[in-house]
């Protein structure tokens, strides 16, 4: 179950990602053309993207509070040499399941391959969908 969860997580970031525009300070857009060589990619692949994913993530438990369910979607931008920056969440669940995305999405860095269009290294915004999954009581 967790594999399809994170498949179908994968899925949707590589769909939601392609031909975006991210703000950025100083109002610099990096803008993404329609068409481009490749995406950028993990280094390591998509199944390590998974499980890097999965090794990493802390479910932000709080004691006395239910813990939800639903999707994160941070924005950022993978630059040319393969840098992760400019975290931004686009879709938000609740503060600390935003903060734990983002956390994530920041461990990233270093870890792409940059997009390429007409054979150079260019600067591409990202979307990465973070879906969490309330934990279920133990079975007595």
């Amino acid at each position: 179950m967790k594999r399809i969860a994170f498949l179908i997580l994968f899925l949707l970031c590589c769909s939601w990602s392609y031909g975006q525009t991210a703000q950025q300070p100083d109002s610099v857009r990096i803008h993404i053309p329609e068409k481009f060589d490749t995406a950028p990619s993990f280094k390591d692949g998509e199944e390590k993207f998974m499980e890097f994913i999965r090794d990493n993530i802390n479910y932000p438990l709080q004691q006395g509070e239910k813990n939800l369910s639903g999707l994160v979607v941070i924005r950022m931008t993978i630059d040319k040499d393969g840098s992760a920056s400019d975290f931004e969440v686009v879709k938000s669940l609740a503060e600390r399941y935003d903060k734990e995305a983002v956390r994530i999405a920041a461990l990233t860095d270093k870890m792409w391959i940059p997009a390429t269009f007409n054979g150079e290294d260019i600067a591409f915004s990202y979307l990465l969908p973070i879906r969490y999954v309330a934990p279920r009581g133990r079975k007595k």
